[in-house]
């Protein structure tokens, strides 16, 4: 979910490169830095995710959680953090 924004944490874009990407972008578009309004709307794409995933509010919490942690602290700060 954090590629799907298309920049880096230093600010440089790239391509999605995925067939679907200008329904992704739109979600990125309206969401915005908002961690839980960019994994909702990702996972109410069609297809994307299966409902099993979708419908669970512990899966959801936990998505948006880590999502936040990558948009406000990076990558690296993020995944230095789930190592531990």
């Amino acid at each position: 979910m954090r590629y799907c924004r298309g920049v880096t944490d230093a600010g440089v874009s790239y391509a999605l490169r995925d067939p679907r990407e200008s329904e992704i972008l739109a979600v990125v578009r309206d969401s915005g830095l908002d961690a839980t309004a960019l994994s909702q709307g990702l996972m109410q794409l069609n297809g994307l995710f299966p409902a099993s995933l979708r419908d669970s509010a512990v899966w959801q919490d936990l998505v948006a959680g880590t999502l936040d942690h990558m948009l406000n602290r990076g990558i690296k700060d993020s995944a230095a953090a789930q190592s531990q």
